[in-house]
């Protein structure tokens, strides 16, 4: 079964900026997948349509079995309980405690903010988010406020918020883009750990073609909005990894 299938999506922006040009690609159930590309390439403008928060031009989009490519935010909401997402900033909410913000990632089943705030959630939440945090190796620092981690741990933090909604599909947003080389290297061992200990999908976006080799069990690259590459790792050459950061020439199909 297919955890995420991209079907012929294409995104033009209002000023006409084509983003995506009738991009495919299915993601099976338990597969780790890295998406790269250059900066304008249109891969977080993929994430975002996989995501929900921009609407496709054309073309579907299914999470398992669901089509969201047009439903409401109202819709689109039990669906997004089944996707766990991390992202370049992490976005922790800085004044509130390292458990506080892990509680958070139960919000998709509640709805109900005071059930999910410290002093009023459940035993049983209070005690999954504290084995969240254990996951991740910050038990310890439950207590202490977010922003006074290093970069590394708010991005451990994170990773413990999005355990908490059990989901089936992660998708991560250049994970360590905001971390120097030895933080982000942990935090991709922990992120790939957990999902394979827990048997989940992931579709994680990468610039470091380096980083990308070593933990993608599969690469899909865009160039100008466009699929160019879509292999398993081993049959991926350098070659075929520099092709992703040059222009194509649409014209003849090379590489200027």
């Amino acid at each position: 079964m297919n955890a995420l299938s991209v079907r012929e999506v294409s995104k033009v922006f209002k000023d006409g900026t084509e983003a995506l040009s009738e991009v495919s690609f299915d993601i099976k159930a338990g597969e780790g997948v890295v998406l790269l590309g250059h900066n304008g390439s249109g891969k977080s403008t993929m994430f975002k349509c996989i995501s929900g928060f921009e609407k496709t031009s054309s073309g579907e989009i299914y999470i398992g079995k669901d089509e969201t490519t047009f439903l409401s935010d109202r819709k689109y909401r039990p669906i997004r309980k089944k996707v766990g997402m991390v992202f370049q900033n992490f976005h922790l909410i800085y004044n509130l405690s390292v458990f506080q913000n892990v509680l958070f990632g139960a919000m998709g089943q509640s709805r109900n903010f005071l059930k999910v705030s410290a002093p009023f959630a459940s035993k049983k939440d209070r005690e999954k988010a504290m084995d969240c945090l254990k996951r991740v190796g910050l038990d310890h620092l439950a207590k202490r406020r977010s922003d006074q981690l290093s970069g590394g741990q708010q991005q451990r933090v994170a990773i413990a918020r999005m355990l908490m909604q059990d989901p089936e599909l992660v998708l991560a947003d250049e994970p360590i883009a905001s971390l120097d080389p030895k933080a982000g290297r942990e935090v991709m061992e922990l992120l790939w750990e957990i999902v394979d200990e827990r048997k989940l999908t992931v579709l994680c976006i990468l610039h470091q073609t380096d980083i990308a080799m070593e933990f993608g069990e599969r690469l899909i690259g865009l160039n100008k909005g466009k699929l160019v590459l879509d292999d398993a790792k081993k049959n991926i050459s350098k070659d075929d990894l520099n092709m992703l950061y040059f222009n194509v020439d649409e014209k003849h199909g090379g590489i200027v």
